[in-house]
């Protein structure tokens, strides 16, 4: 049962994190990808380049509270572009391998380490955040121009996970209570019938019993004749 329900618990967060990296995805096709067509980001985005770019992701991405932050690399580790300003043109070498290979048009997700140094401005935004690296292309089929990089808040992807855990935890409530409701006559009627073969075989046992007093008590007296 415990291996059961980790299972349950695993298969959940998978799917979960699927859609939360489905969302990322479709966030930087339909906003991202737009929003930088005509930039350069071969360089940080600065300037009224930037206030613009800051103010779109602010309304579009980040105002209905599920994605937390977005960062734009350059695929040597560069930021040129955040919603946090103090981030661009922060570079973090560490990070170009994982990019590098984004940027070969894979995807890569999991739960952000905190400590890491680059998610410095990260730490304030919830206790524990979901990221997806996703490669950004400014059209349909077009070559990567550079890696998106979408921070969301973990509580909506646990939220899912235990909705589908609540769900499926009623369905196996629901089938044991099925299952002991047609159970439970039959584990009656086999108490009942234990019952009664005990008692059977405990009166054979005393009328066993009674004929060796018997047997013993004829046999004492016979030696007591002879």
């Amino acid at each position: 049962a415990v291996g059961a329900l980790h299972l349950l618990v695993r298969n959940a967060r998978d799917r979960a994190e699927l859609v939360g990296a489905r969302h990322a995805t479709f966030v930087g096709q339909s906003v991202l990808g737009p929003l930088f067509a005509d930039a350069n980001l071969r360089r940080p985005v600065t300037g009224a380049e930037y206030r613009t770019a800051a103010a779109a992701v602010r309304t579009q991405v980040l105002s209905d509270g599920l994605a937390v932050r977005v960062k734009v690399w350059r695929p040597d580790g560069t930021i040129v572009f955040s919603d946090e300003p103090k981030l661009v043109g922060k570079r973090f070498p560490d990070e170009a391998s994982e990019l590098a290979e984004v940027a070969e048009g894979h995807l890569e997700m999991g739960v952000s380490d905190l400590h890491d140094e680059e998610n410095e401005f990260e730490r304030s935004l919830g206790d524990k955040l979901f990221y997806t690296y996703l490669p950004l292309r400014t059209r349909p089929g077009g070559p990567v121009v550079a890696v998106a990089e979408i921070y969301q808040d973990y509580s909506f992807i646990q939220g899912d996970i235990d909705a589908v855990v609540r769900r499926v935890a009623v369905i196996v409530v629901g089938g044991l209570a099925v299952l002991y409701a047609l159970l439970l006559p039959i584990a009656l009627r086999a108490s009942r019938d234990l019952r009664q073969r005990n008692e059977q075989l405990a009166g054979l046992l005393q009328r066993e019993q009674q004929t060796v007093a018997e047997l013993r008590d004829l046999a004492r007296k016979k030696d007591d004749f002879v």
